[in-house]
C-alpha cells in the first residue's frame, strides 16, 4: 500500500505549556471580575488595584495567554510540490499553500538531544525547516519518504562534524518504502 503523499506534524509543546496557559487565563478571568465588581463594592480604589485592573494589563496578560494557546502545524504535500505553515486557535486556523522550489536535498540535522530538524535545502545554501521532531526515527522516516518521493539525496547531520549522505536504499528498506528504480 504506497503511504501518503501529504505529511503534516503538529509541532508538540513542553509538559508546562497547558498548565501555564491555563494559569495566565484564569488570572486574566479574575482580573476581568475584579475590574467589574471592584467599583460597585467600594468607593475608593488604591493605586495598586487600579494598575491591575486597567485596561493594559488585562489586554498584556490576555495576549500572553493567546500566545500560549497557538500551536504550529506543518503540511507537506508532495504530490503537488507545496507546503503549508498553518497556525490555530482552537477551530480558528491561519496559514496558506506556498509552491516548493526546486529541491537540492533534505537534511535531518540535531543541534541538541532529542531535537531533529527535517529542512529542505535549495539554491545551494537556502533552508526549509520543514519540521521540528524529538524522535530521531520519525524525523529520518519522513526524510526517507520526501528524498524518495523528490528523488534528491538524504544528510545526516545529527552528529557534530559526521555529517553525511545516507543510503537512501538501506534506509527505505527500514521504513519500508520500495527505493525508485535506477535507470539503465
Amino acid at each position: 500500500m504506497e503511504k501518503e503523499k501529504v505529511i503534516a506534524v503538529l509541532r508538540s509543546q513542553p509538559f508546562w505549556q497547558p498548565l501555564l496557559t491555563i494559569s495566565v487565563l484564569a488570572f486574566v478571568a479574575y482580573l476581568l471580575l475584579l475590574a467589574v465588581y471592584t467599583p460597585i463594592f467600594t468607593e475608593t480604589v488604591t493605586p495598586t488595584r487600579s494598575f491591575l485592573i486597567s485596561f493594559e494589563f488585562i489586554l498584556f496578560m490576555s495576549s500572553i495567554g493567546l500566545a500560549l494557546l497557538i500551536r504550529k502545524k506543518t503540511f507537506l504535500d508532495l504530490k503537488n510540490n507545496r507546503y503549508k505553515v498553518e497556525f490555530s486557535i482552537g477551530w480558528i486556523k491561519r496559514g496558506e499553500w506556498k509552491d516548493l522550489p526546486v529541491l537540492d536535498y533534505v537534511s535531518v540535522f540535531s543541534n541538541e538531544p532529542e531535537h531533529f530538524d527535517v529542512n529542505l535545502w535549495y539554491d545551494y545554501n537556502k533552508h526549509i525547516t520543514m519540521f521540528v521532531l524529538t524522535d530521531k526515527n520519525h524525523a529520518f522516516d519522513i526524510a526517507c519518504r520526501i528524498a524518495l518521493e523528490q528523488n534528491i539525496r538524504l544528510l545526516d547531520a545529527t552528529v557534530r562534524h559526521k555529517k553525511h549522505y545516507v543510503n537512501l536504499e538501506e534506509l527505505c528498506k527500514k521504513y519500508g518504502y520500495e527505493p525508485a528504480p535506477k535507470a539503465s
